[in-house]
């Protein structure tokens, strides 16, 4: 691989100085920035039944690159290509990381941002979170705007180029219908001259995005390449990173996800060079002698299956499914050491800061649940030890198998489980809505679950 290997502070540092200078680079949005990449709407629930291969089998990049050839192949007509780019695109709430940018871009960091992504994810996170600033974006959608709107603009706005174009306007090219960067000179001219300058690249992607790659002039700027693969070889793209100056950062670090939440975490004014060269990857608190850095979620085994979809959201952000430095997983059948369930449960959350509750029927049903854990879980969280984060997956306020032996004040704690909860409501319980809506019940409590651990 040409260039040399870099780490987030030292593009945060690069970046701080070259604002300062105002020499601001240019931000590179690649494929695998976009809400199309790792979507699991997109890849489980309608183009792996047009695929031979396995989705089972493959990597995410590998089901990315799987997606594109079946779109590419599959002759779906203009009205089948939206339908299906839109619901997968809709399958998304919303995502930290795309405030995140929204923030940075608000203090002037980049220059201009060229993104290949045919979502609205990052104008309407803008719009979403009031960032201040964001309202200055200046939108050209290739196809849709006209190059001298951008070229000729006064305004001190950040640009924000659409190259694929948008979605959202019908206005966009994508696998089978790529653009031609060749048949619009004008435009192929002004993103050379942009992509001769500095350059932050993320999330490029060899398969979607390669319509682009001619645009990359051989000689210019420093290029930063920010991915989880290295860059492919013996391509056009090789040969502009070989012959300019290229800093690479490489792996799960290199996500547009983590990075963006790094790369925020690094640029804090009030985090001094000696405590950024120490701190290590991920961004969760560094480990103390019993620190609270894990998540449990509880539930009945009846419930497992909606367990799997919390967990598949959840590795988006911690990286791993089944960590067990990170994650625990309790069902009504787990057995604990000990003759006293309550003081074994006391000791395992020593080390857990985040307690999620799939609240139901058979979860509240559950002798042990009800009798060991649940008492033991709402001390812990009236002392403001840990948070509880219910979800309710059904509606049903009948609380059966109740003994005399139970305190009322408890009973009552366990009545409230349904009005604690933030992730959704007992007027929208998650066995009642639809698959779409409960993955935005996921999605919501990943990322409220990330947050906690993170503060």
């Amino acid at each position: 691989m040409p260039g040399a290997e870099t780490d987030i502070a030292t593009i945060a540092a690069s970046l701080k100085d070259a604002r300062d200078q105002h020499q601001r680079p240019v931000l590179f949005l690649g494929s695998r920035a976009g809400g199309l990449f790792n979507n699991e709407y997109l890849y489980n629930k309608i183009l792996k039944y047009f695929s031979l291969r396995s989705f089972n089998e493959l990597s995410n990049n590998d089901k990315f690159e799987e997606c594109y050839n079946v779109l590419r192949s599959s002759h779906f007509n203009a009205t089948d290509m939206y339908n299906i780019l839109s619901s997968a695109i809709k399958s998304i709430n919303y995502r930290g990381e795309d405030k995140i940018l929204d923030e940075l871009v608000s203090t002037r960091l980049f220059e201009t941002i060229i993104t290949t992504n045919i979502d609205t994810l990052l104008e309407d996170s803008s719009m979403t979170w009031e960032i201040k600033g964001a309202e200055d974006y200046q939108i050209l959608i290739h196809g849709l705007h006209n190059i001298a709107e951008i070229v000729h603009s006064d305004r001190d706005s950040v640009n924000l180029i659409k190259a694929f174009g948008d979605l959202s306007t019908r206005h966009y090219n994508t696998a089978g219908n790529e653009l031609k960067l060749e048949e619009d000179i004008e435009f192929k001219e002004f993103l050379e001259a942009k992509l001769m300058k500095n350059i932050v690249m993320i999330g490029y992607d060899p398969v979607w995005d390669w319509p682009l790659e001619d645009a990359f002039p051989e000689k210019g700027g420093t290029i930063w390449y920010i991915n989880e693969q290295e860059p492919p070889q013996n391509t056009h793209l090789s040969l502009v990173l070989d012959r300019r100056p290229s800093k690479f950062l490489i792996g799960r670090q290199g996500s547009y996800s983590s990075f963006l939440r790094a790369l925020y975490y690094f640029l804090d004014e009030g985090v001094s060079q000696e405590e950024v060269t120490i701190l290590q990857f991920p961004l969760l608190p560094q480990p103390q002698s019993q620190a609270r850095k894990k998540v449990l979620i509880s539930l009945s085994h009846k419930d497992r299956k909606y367990l799997e979809r919390l967990i598949i959201h959840l590795s988006g952000y911690l990286g791993t499914k089944n960590d067990g430095d990170i994650l625990d997983i309790w069902d009504d059948t787990k057995t604990l050491s000990g003759a006293n369930r309550e003081e074994a449960i006391k000791e395992s959350l020593k080390s857990t800061k985040v307690v999620v509750l799939l609240v139901s029927a058979d979860f509240l049903a559950s002798d042990f649940i009800r009798k060991h854990e649940l008492p033991v879980l709402l001390a812990e969280e009236r002392k403001g030890e840990i948070e509880l984060l219910p979800v309710i997956l059904d509606s049903s306020l009948d609380i059966p198998g109740l003994s005399p032996d139970e305190s009322p004040h408890d009973i009552a704690r366990i009545r409230q489980l349904y009005k604690y909860s933030i992730v959704n409501s007992i007027s929208e319980p998650s066995k009642k809505i639809s698959s779409y809506e409960q993955e935005v019940v996921w999605a919501k409590l990943a990322e409220q679950i990330y947050d906690t651990l993170s503060s």
